[in-house]
C-alpha cells in the first residue's frame, strides 16, 4: 500500500494489540520495531531514529509525551501517531507541540492508522 517504506517504532504495553499493529505495518512494507514501554521507545529512537512513531500515550515508566520531550531534548523530532483509549489522556495541543502528527482514539480502525501513516509519508 505505501509508496515509501518507512522505519516505524510501535510502542504499546498491550502485547496483542502491539503485535497486530506491527504485523499490519510490516504487511504494508514498512520496517517496524516493536517496544513495550516509554523507556524502550526513547532508547530505540536514540539508537536508530525512525521516520514515524506509533505510540500509546500511557506507560508505567514514562508516558509518550515525556518520551517525545526527552527525544526532542536530544535533537530527535519524529512525526508521531499517539493512541489512547481515554480522550482526556493527552492534550492535543501539547501532543502537536511535541511532534504528534495525529491522535487516534481507541478503538480505531486499521484504515485510520494507515491514513495517518500515509499522511506523514506524503510530507517526507
Amino acid at each position: 500500500m505505501p509508496s515509501t517504506e518507512m522505519r516505524i517504532i510501535v510502542a504499546d504495553g498491550n502485547d496483542n494489540f502491539r503485535n497486530v499493529l506491527v504485523e499490519l505495518l510490516r504487511d504494508d512494507g514498512h520496517d517496524v520495531v516493536s517496544v513495550a514501554h516509554g523507556g524502550e521507545l526513547v532508547a530505540e529512537a536514540k539508537k536508530n531514529p525512525p521516520d514515524v512513531i506509533v505510540s500509546h500515550v500511557r506507560f508505567p515508566d514514562l508516558n509518550a509525551l515525556e518520551a517525545l520531550e526527552l527525544l526532542a531534548a536530544s535533537g530527535i523530532r519524529v512525526p508521531t501517531i499517539l493512541t489512547s483509549g481515554d480522550p482526556r489522556a493527552v492534550s492535543k495541543a501539547e501532543a502537536h507541540r511535541l511532534g504528534a502528527a495525529a491522535v487516534l482514539e481507541k478503538p480505531f480502525t486499521m484504515e485510520q492508522l494507515r491514513k495517518a501513516v500515509a499522511d506523514i509519508a506524503s510530507k517526507k
